[in-house]
């Protein structure tokens, strides 16, 4: 029946829009919603202490959407493992160099303000970076106030996108041997593997950090699967009342700000598919549509260059003399703008891609 419901429901799709305008809109408060977590914390401030949780958005909606894009091409053999590297590699890869690339920096320079021992890591954590894979080391990494050690020490957030592609891969081969079977038994296993982590860890929150990171594989798998359980069923029992679709994303900006960790399970397991299913169906039109593609285009450049942005804006700012709150909402309007030609460099870079390469590229990188 899910099998039959994927391709079905993608072969129907097959003609319509490309893009779910409500979807892309959550993407953007997600994405706000991290940076801010970030820069308060950065700054001394407590604000949204579990935004967190919008990284387990970005994986559900990301199963969403790649069960719309790839499912049935891949489960037909039209679209090969190659292929389908070359599109989320194009779709993922270059703004996540411009991370890289301004860690480098910011953390070269702080390295020396800080007389730090970790710029002799720099250039082996750039390399593995280059990979989007972790460096474990002894090092500490400066970063503002803070001085830690991180598996992506130049930009943090990227351990995000090292399980993304993880879940990426686990999702073309379990389409290619299963053609689109055994859904339940896949989020089941995850399920099962997300309690054990948890036990171990003491938090479903992990990935970000040395003691935690295995925590993101069973994480990364059960939402992401999650979105694709989510894709199969929203034409039967999404909504398509507005009110609704509001009603829920604004609950979720309401738990983000919330220190519970009671209510942070109901978030990830109840409220944060609902909130997907819910607004799967709403379209807009107008403004509202155009806001909303705004906010979907700049979510993943502002995603995946805040942190070193918060990094070099501290450096060479010259914001000492704001308050704490001041700086970040400062910092985070200058984070924004930067996302916005970011967002159009990319979308440009991505169509020269699309023209330079085959229909199927072309055709994917459209979609993505």
């Amino acid at each position: 029946m899910i099998a039959w419901s994927i391709c079905g429901t993608t072969h129907l799709l097959a003609s319509m829009k490309l893009r779910f305008s409500s979807l892309d809109a959550i993407r953007g408060l997600a994405a706000i919603a991290v940076m801010l977590l970030h820069y308060a914390g950065l700054n001394g401030l407590n604000w949204l202490p579990r935004a967190w949780m919008a990284v387990d958005i970005f994986f559900i909606m990301s199963g969403f959407v790649l069960t719309h894009s790839y499912a049935q091409k891949i489960a037909e053999g039209r679209l090969d493992f190659p292929a389908f590297g070359k599109v989320r590699l194009a779709r993922l890869m270059p703004l996540f160099l411009v991370g890289l690339l301004l860690g480098c920096l910011s953390m070269f320079y702080s390295c020396r303000l800080n007389g730090a021992s970790c710029a002799s890591n720099i250039m082996p954590a750039a390399v593995w970076g280059m990979f989007a894979l972790p460096y474990f080391s002894d090092a500490m990494w400066p970063v503002g106030v803070r001085i830690a050690q991180y598996p992506f020490p130049l930009n943090q957030p990227a351990w995000s996108l090292f399980f993304e592609l993880f879940a990426n891969l686990v999702f073309f081969y379990w389409i290619l041997i299963t053609k689109n079977r055994r859904l339940w038994l896949v989020i089941g296993l995850a399920l099962l593997s997300y309690v054990a982590a948890y036990y171990f860890n003491g938090s479903v929150s992990g990935g970000f950090g040395f003691s935690n990171f295995y925590v993101g594989f069973p994480r990364v798998t059960y939402h992401f699967f999650i979105g694709v359980l989510i894709y199969t069923q929203y034409r039967k029992y999404g909504f398509d009342s507005k009110i609704i679709a509001f009603v829920s994303v604004a609950l979720l900006m309401v738990t983000f700000a919330v220190d519970s960790s009671l209510l942070s399970m109901f978030t990830l397991f109840i409220l944060a598919p609902f909130v997907v299913l819910a607004n799967a169906r709403i379209t807009f039109d107008g403004y509202a549509e155009r806001m909303c593609t705004w906010l979907g285009d700049i979510s993943y450049p502002l995603y995946i260059v805040h942190w070193p942005i918060f990094q070099l804006l501290y450096l060479f700012g010259h914001l000492d003399g704001l308050t704490p709150a001041t700086r970040v909402l400062l910092m985070g309007v200058i984070a924004i703008v930067l996302a916005w030609p970011l967002a159009i460099a990319d979308k440009i870079l991505r169509a020269r891609l699309s023209g330079k390469s085959g229909s199927v590229l072309k055709v994917q990188l459209e979609k993505s």
